[in-house]
């Protein structure tokens, strides 16, 4: 064997060696790492659990800022449905001759408008205080028949009525409309709004509750309505 057949030679077997380390290599390293994997996998579920968890609280506190904000904003507000749109309309006429005819010898100070300008949308009214709010919707929950599109507009004939209520943010307005439905059922026995903030009484011997989503509400009433129904 001359010079240059053995440093083919060589150079061959050199090859095969690293070729052979290498994939010793790969099949250490691959080994290496499912074995890791088996290690640290449920420590991985674990700490990815808690983190969505983490993440869930976070939104969740976001969501409850925004809705005491959006309450604090609304807490002096009230709402008047079912009134239909007239051409001219002057809504602080209107405001006006609803506090008539819920007692009023002078109407309180507010500011009023409709949510969408000349559609049959809701009117907003505003009160100064939380109080003034308080005695104007007690007033007309002494006697809410009273108030008609006849008796709010000066040319209105019709006797339908028309309908007074807090203005709610979103969450609050969606745990109050389904706790109506609750107490129709059974599952509740009375509702208040208080602040903004819909509180429950389940029945006499229970205290009032407040409920800061409608997840809490169904989870907390929706198997009792289930059970009412199917009795």
């Amino acid at each position: 064997m001359n010079a240059a057949e053995r440093k083919a030679l060589i150079l061959e077997i050199t090859k095969i060696l690293q070729e052979s380390f290498t994939a010793s290599i790969d099949i250490a390293m691959i080994k290496l790492s499912r074995e890791l994997t088996d290690l640290f996998q449920p420590q991985l579920k674990l700490m990815d659990t808690k983190v969505k968890r983490m993440n869930s609280r976070v939104e969740s506190g976001e969501k409850r800022i925004d809705d005491i904000i959006e309450t604090n904003k609304r807490i002096c507000n009230l709402r008047l449905d079912g009134l239909p749109f007239v051409k001219g309309e002057n809504v602080k006429n209107v405001i006006n001759s609803l506090s008539s005819a819920i007692g009023y010898r002078d109407s309180p100070e507010f500011l009023a408008y409709r949510m969408k300008k000349e559609t049959n949308s809701t009117i907003i009214i505003r009160f100064p205080t939380y109080y003034y709010k308080e005695e104007f919707l007690n007033r007309y929950l002494a006697n809410p028949k009273a108030v008609t599109v006849k008796t709010l507009l000066k040319n209105g004939d019709s006797t339908a009525r028309c309908f007074l209520s807090n203005d709610l943010c979103k969450t609050f307005y969606d745990i109050h409309k389904a706790a109506i439905k609750f107490k129709k059922d059974g599952s509740i026995s009375k509702i208040r709004v208080s602040h903004g903030f819909v509180m429950i009484k389940k029945d006499d011997a229970s205290p009032f509750r407040a409920f800061d989503s409608l997840a809490a509400l169904q989870k907390e009433f929706g198997s009792n309505t289930k059970q009412t129904m199917e009795a």
